[in-house]
């Protein structure tokens, strides 16, 4: 089973964070949200994540302990996580934020507001 989290670029959108994942589930036409910066994104991930492999619309990573895909499309990047430890988790939501990406956990409905999650907010 993965633990998701959902990077987008919220411009003016007026709409909840828990609105703005739901019509992003079907469409990438969310009024207020801007283009995600994906190359950018996954430069300075390849940074922080040596090892990833891309293919078409999609980017794989395993580690000594968890793994990560990554899916995107215009408006979203979606990340599904396996056991992926805390301290990798941060990681990741730091590339997201660094480049002043929304990061949305749909599990507990929210959007991480800080670079680092604490390790309790995290259940796989």
């Amino acid at each position: 089973m993965s633990y998701d989290l959902v990077f987008w670029k919220q411009a003016a959108s007026p709409l909840s964070p828990e609105a703005v994942y739901e019509r992003l589930s079907t469409s990438d036409d969310v009024a207020g949200l801007g283009e995600v910066p994906l190359k950018a994104f996954l430069e300075k991930l390849a940074g922080v994540f040596p090892g990833a492999q891309q293919s078409g619309v999609h980017l794989d990573w395993e580690g000594e302990s968890g793994a990560f895909q990554l899916t995107w499309s215009g408006a979203q990047i979606t990340a599904s996580l396996y056991g992926l430890p805390p301290r990798k988790l941060n990681m990741l939501v730091a590339v997201g934020h660094d480049l002043e990406l929304s990061v949305y956990d749909p599990q507990r409905g929210e959007l991480l507001e800080s670079r680092f999650v604490p390790s309790a907010t995290v259940t796989f």
